[in-house]
């Protein structure tokens, strides 16, 4: 089309040159102005979120992916937790139970085993609660970012050129800033911006005729289709045909509000990774929750039955050794003790 030509080049309003003459002003807005808006409108978002947020208790999400046994994002659940600390309980009594010439490290045992406890409690916390706060965070880089605006300076060789080929990964509109013509990525689009549509374009969103009453008024995604009178015209032979004209739209809302809500709704729904899936069936599923409550209580039978009937003819050491250490010699090697710390860093 002759006009994509035109403003390809040099000059960048064909469509509006009957608007320039009626209007004093640069058609479109500024590009301090559009960040202005665009900061704006993603700090509303991100303040409609946190509010509901906190009002629908959200947090409680991120405690539960901590601390759950069936959760696929924690190394530490608070099964495992608890039999720890009973283990670290154990091992302060024992001290106090058999001669402290034996074993007077069990205190210092037990307090080591609490502490790397609340570590890796602290670690695995930390880890989800960045996850869910993931995005969130991002935004508020944005946001950061947005905050120079008024220092940056954007000329039209900033931009890709007018007649850059279409790309699956990014995708471009002609809009009007500072009262010429860009290619301007949907992103930045805001409201109140002055687009040209192109015949069979999507809308990036919903927009309103510049300065034609008659045209149509486009949606999100919807293509301009402008109507041809001679579509249905038989012909045999090849025709001169006029191309159709592109069209002045100004939009009414800014599209990238649309896939900051979806990025904050669904920031959650992403599949868990191999890696945790495997990870949770080992460590979880088949050592701490199937081998470990087996083989305590064969060891507890055994020892039982060895300190009630055999001690009359093998012998046997003290109780306390036989019901209290041996067990938790059996539980440390078993229960996440430093894996949690191990597999964040």
């Amino acid at each position: 089309m002759k006009m994509d030509g035109d403003q390809g080049k040099d000059s960048p309003s064909k469509p509006t040159e009957n608007i320039n003459t009626k209007s004093a002003k640069p058609l479109g807005l500024s590009t301090t102005i559009a960040l202005e808006i665009l900061q704006r409108d993603v700090k509303r978002v991100l303040q409609e979120y946190e509010e509901e947020y906190k009002r629908n208790k959200k947090y409680k999400a991120w405690l539960k992916d901590t601390l759950h046994h069936r959760s696929q994002y924690t190394t530490l659940c608070w099964t495992s937790a608890i039999a720890l600390l009973i283990n670290a309980i154990i091992l302060v009594i024992a001290f106090f139970t058999i001669n402290d010439t034996w074993y007077p490290t069990l205190p210092y045992d037990g307090l080591t085993v609490c502490c790397l406890v609340m570590l890796n409690f602290i670690l695995v916390v930390s880890d989800n609660k960045l996850r869910h706060e993931e995005i969130p965070y991002r935004v508020r880089g944005l946001l950061d970012q947005l905050e120079a605006k008024n220092t940056c300076q954007w000329n039209p060789e900033n931009y890709p050129h007018l007649c850059s080929p279409l790309s699956p990964c990014l995708t471009l509109q002609w809009t009007y800033r500072d009262g010429r013509i860009i290619n301007l990525p949907w992103a930045l689009l805001v409201a109140s911006d002055i687009i040209v549509i192109k015949p069979g374009q999507q809308a990036p969103g919903y927009c309103v005729p510049y300065d034609d009453a008659d045209a149509p008024v486009l949606h999100a995604r919807e293509v301009y289709s402008p109507q041809v009178h001679s579509a249905n015209e038989i012909f045999s032979t090849p025709q001169a045909r006029t191309p159709l004209k592109n069209k002045i739209y100004k939009l009414q809302e800014t599209p990238y509000l649309m896939n900051l809500r979806m990025a904050l709704d669904q920031a959650l729904d992403r599949p868990v990774t191999y890696h945790n899936r495997k990870r949770h069936l080992l460590m979880i599923c088949c050592i701490e929750q199937l081998a470990y409550p087996i083989l305590l209580i064969i060891v507890l039978v055994a020892n039982l039955f060895r300190y009630m009937y055999v001690s009359e003819y093998f012998g046997v050491g003290y109780w306390n050794e036989m019901f209290l250490l041996q067990p938790i010699a059996i539980s440390i090697p078993l229960l996440p003790l430093v894996f949690p710390t191990c597999w964040i860093f």
